[in-house]
């Protein structure tokens, strides 16, 4: 499977510190190898995407997009706190989608 970062995944992982980066690498690496049988489907205006926990206690998500069988949209990364991190992953979406 092909992992396609989006500009804001890549801006939010360049944020976080080396430890953390490390764990949201091998959490896309997890999510490369499993599809759509890893992480959380969300709801709403995100029906089509999915998030996994990640980081130092589980305290990070990473939103992400199944766009075929072979590619992978990372959406963005960051912290679950007042739905911060889904907002940017909506507008992301909607980026993308033009």
């Amino acid at each position: 499977m092909i992992a396609k970062p989006t500009r804001a995944f890549t801006r939010a992982v360049a944020k976080l510190d080396r430890v953390e980066q490390i764990l949201v690498f091998k959490s896309v690496e997890r999510i490369k190898i499993g599809g759509g049988d890893i992480g959380k489907r969300l709801t709403g205006p995100l029906h089509d995407c999915f998030s996994l926990r990640t980081g130092h206690g589980g305290r990070l998500r990473i939103v992400f997009k199944l766009e075929s069988f072979q590619i992978l949209r990372l959406l963005t990364v960051g912290s679950r706190e007042q739905g911060m991190v889904y907002i940017q992953a909506l507008q992301v979406l909607k980026e993308v989608e033009r």
